[in-house]
């Protein structure tokens, strides 16, 4: 069967690109042959094109022991019109996989960026290693101002693992304007990170030593 379905586009394609030719004119000798080429190609590439509509046309004339006609004359019907106007069909059917293949790079891109997030935050979420802040995070921790301290505590104390800077001012009370330069702020001490969440939402989360640093301040504002 699959011999047969090969020989039927290669000679509907070969029809169908002179019927081309006839159809939109053009002059004798070499076009011909670029036509019936140009045709057979056409016609080679409908199965693809069955495969982008979800068609199972091809697979159901493959699978059947016996040969049903009407598909058969279906399929012979597709080629012949991909084949008579070869070049619009065979440009259509570049275009559209070039799109398809730009749209999985970019679904591939997104879901790697939406794992590597996930993955650093679920690191991030993860118990801190016992001791003090190290001499140098001591001596960034000393600089902070009451905002930015203000946020490094909610995003520990906080009921998400991934906050918005919106969401967090007016948890807070605070400006928004505040929050982003807190957040800044800590992202430049590496306290936190942004990430994108399962929704595809940019979100701030704690590092590992901001959640340090977090419990430490916390720990100090806390009256013994």
């Amino acid at each position: 069967m699959l011999a047969l379905v090969l020989w039927t586009l290669v000679g509907t394609g070969a029809v169908g690109g002179f019927a081309g030719h006839l159809l939109y004119g053009g002059s004798w000798g070499w076009n011909v042959g670029k036509n019936v080429l140009l045709g057979i190609c056409a016609a080679l590439m409908v199965p693809l094109f069955f495969n982008t509509i979800s068609s199972t046309l091809l697979q159901e004339i493959l699978s059947s022991s016996e040969l049903d006609s009407t598909k058969y004359l279906i399929l012979i019907g597709f080629c012949l019109i991909a084949s008579i106007s070869a070049q619009k069909f065979i440009r259509l059917m570049s275009a559209n996989i070039i799109k398809e293949l730009r749209e999985v790079k970019d679904k591939v891109e997104a879901a790697q960026t939406k794992a590597e997030s996930a993955l650093e935050a679920t690191e991030s979420s993860m118990e801190p290693e016992a001791g003090p802040l190290s001499s140098k995070d001591q001596e960034v921790f000393a600089g902070l101002d009451h905002t930015t301290k203000l946020v490094l505590i909610h995003l520990l104390d906080g009921p998400y693992t991934m906050r918005s800077a919106t969401g967090l001012a007016q948890e807070l009370e605070l400006k928004l304007e505040l929050v982003n330069e807190a957040l800044i702020a800590l992202q430049e001490m590496n306290f936190v990170r942004r990430g994108v969440n399962a929704k595809n939402q940019k979100r701030w989360y704690l590092t590992g030593s901001g959640k340090k640093g977090a419990m430490e301040l916390k720990t100090r504002l806390t009256p013994p």
